[in-house]
C-alpha cells in the first residue's frame, strides 16, 4: 500500500495528491458517486506511453484515500474476483506480481517500479 501512494502520488507532491487528495491514482468510474478531478495522465495502450484525460476520485483528506483504497479491491464483484490474488498475498513479491496479473495499472513497467521502492526503502520491512 505504501509503495503504491509513493508511486502514484510522486511522495506526496503530484497534483492529483496535492488537489484531490487522491494518494492511490484511483479514477472515478461509473461505481463512484463522490467528487472528482480531471487529471491528464500518463496511459500505456499497446505499449505504447500516451497522455490521457481522466476523471479520478477527488477526497477530503488523504485518510479519505487511504480508507477507500482500502475498500477499492472489494467494492463491486468484478473487484472481488480479479484482485483476490492481490488481497491473498502473503508477501510483497506476491501482491506486486498478482497486481500486475489483474491489469491493475496501465504501466507494464508498475510492479518494477514498485519492487524498486519497497526495496530502496527496504518498505518490507513494515510487513506484518
Amino acid at each position: 500500500m505504501l509503495s503504491q501512494a509513493i508511486l502514484e502520488s510522486a511522495w506526496g507532491t503530484s497534483y492529483l495528491a496535492t488537489h484531490g487528495n487522491n494518494l492511490f491514482g484511483i479514477k472515478a468510474d461509473a461505481t463512484w458517486t463522490g467528487d472528482t478531478i480531471e487529471v491528464i495522465t500518463n496511459e500505456y495502450r499497446d505499449g505504447e506511453k500516451k497522455q490521457e484525460k481522466h476523471l479520478f476520485r477527488k477526497y477530503n483528506s488523504w485518510n479519505e484515500s487511504v480508507a477507500d483504497y482500502a475498500k477499492f479491491f472489494t467494492s463491486t464483484p468484478w473487484r472481488i474476483k480479479n484482485y483476490q490474488s492481490f488481497r491473498e498475498a502473503t508477501d510483497y513479491q506476491q501482491a506486486i506480481l498478482a497486481l500486475r496479473q489483474s491489469g491493475y495499472a496501465t504501466d507494464p513497467k508498475y510492479g518494477e517500479k514498485l519492487r524498486s521502492i519497497i526495496e530502496n526503502y527496504k518498505l518490507y520491512l513494515l510487513d506484518n
